[in-house]
């Protein structure tokens, strides 16, 4: 199929679709995923899964560790100036 044929027909390019999919295997063998295999796809999953967790556990962590000092400072701060 040629690139016009492929521009003016709705169905997807073959070309496209073939480019596609090496890039795709290509980039998932770099991080260490063989795509044709779906139980190492599911355990990669499962590992993004698993750091997306964490990740929010670390954000919510940090939130409330900036609290706490913000709060502490002003309470000694207020604390200094007879206020409490």
């Amino acid at each position: 199929m040629t690139t016009e044929e492929c521009r003016n027909d709705p169905t997807p390019c073959p070309q496209a679709t073939a480019a596609a999919e090496h890039a795709v295997k290509t980039v998932f063998t770099i991080v260490g995923v063989n795509v044709d295999n779906p139980a190492e796809v599911e355990k990669f999953r499962d590992e993004l899964r698993f750091n997306r967790s964490i990740k929010r556990v670390s954000d919510r962590t940090i939130l409330i560790a900036i609290t706490t000092i913000i709060g502490t400072s002003i309470a000694v701060v207020a604390n200094k100036l007879g206020l409490l």
